[in-house]
């Protein structure tokens, strides 16, 4: 059974996910390079460590919810990192939205230090971190997943085993992927009914019951009328999830029309400096 987690990457999702693990009952330990961060968690009831090797030392279970793959394979294979400081038989989450291929090789890895692993990308922004209703989609064993079930109910509403290590990972590009291209469709949708002379607010607001309607259009319209560009999900790793998502592509020999134009746009939002900024920035 998991008593003890340490939870490694607190940033916009990682934060709330792991107070929602304490309020569960779980012990959490974890580690951010932001201070601030650790300090919100032990206000919570969660404990701060001062390092990835002390967080993850006499952890039952090691969560990451990092930026991108090149930090997550610090994490997990660095001199201090996971590899080298958790005990073996420890069961090893990575949250974060790397590529399938890169999944596989930290799997591996971790195998030759007697560790476990699954890959359980997860999808609705802060809000839904916030609420403990994300979506978890796990690559992995059975075995593993089952054991991870509890704590991934303290965290999310839809969870899935999609298949073995990787597919966790396919899963989220795959959300990725319609993410974008709806994202970029809308603001499309919203800068066209203002070149029209219409009321873009009254324009949402009759059509997000009809079919053209979405999870989208109803998150991002009201931060895009506003102006509002707080990151909710950061567009900079939007592409690199299209960049991962072009990787397979190339593999299969798939031709992604729509999604390249939505790299595109994503590009100009990067070289006009909106990097940080919230996806919806799209509009812009």
């Amino acid at each position: 059974m998991i008593k003890t987690i340490a939870f490694i990457g607190l940033g916009v999702m990682g934060l709330p996910m792991a107070c929602n693990l304490v309020k569960a009952g779980f012990a959490v330990y974890g580690y951010n390079r932001s201070r601030a961060k650790l300090d919100q968690l032990a206000a919570s009831g969660g404990n701060a460590a001062g390092s990835v090797a002390e967080a993850v030392r006499d952890a039952d279970m090691v969560i990451t919810t990092l930026p991108d793959w090149p930090a997550v394979r610090q994490v997990m294979l660095g001199p201090e990192g996971v590899a080298e400081n958790a005990r073996p038989g420890t069961l090893v989450v990575d949250m974060t939205s790397v590529s399938p291929i890169a999944a596989r090789e930290l799997r591996a890895a971790l195998t030759e230090k007697r560790l476990r692993m699954l890959d359980a990308p997860i999808s609705g922004g802060e809000p839904r971190a916030i609420d403990g209703t994300l979506t978890i989609m796990a690559g992995g064993g059975k075995a593993d997943f089952d054991e991870a079930l509890p704590v991934f109910k303290a965290l999310g509403a839809t969870i899935n085993r999609i298949g073995d290590i990787g597919a966790g990972s396919v899963c989220k590009v795959c959300n990725q992927l319609l993410v974008m291209a709806n994202i970029a469709s809308v603001s499309e949708t919203l800068t066209f009914a203002a070149k029209a002379g219409v009321d873009s607010e009254m324009v949402f607001q009759t059509i997000r019951t009809g079919l053209g309607g979405s999870n989208i259009l109803d998150a991002k319209d009201p931060m895009m009328l506003a102006g509002d560009i707080k990151p909710g999900g950061v567009i900079k790793y939007h592409a690199k999830d299209l960049q991962n998502a072009f990787d397979i592509a190339m593999e299969t020999h798939m031709p992604m029309p729509i999604h390249a134009v939505a790299r595109e746009i994503i590009q100009s939002c990067l070289a006009d400096g909106l990097g940080d900024a919230d996806h919806g920035c799209m509009i812009r």
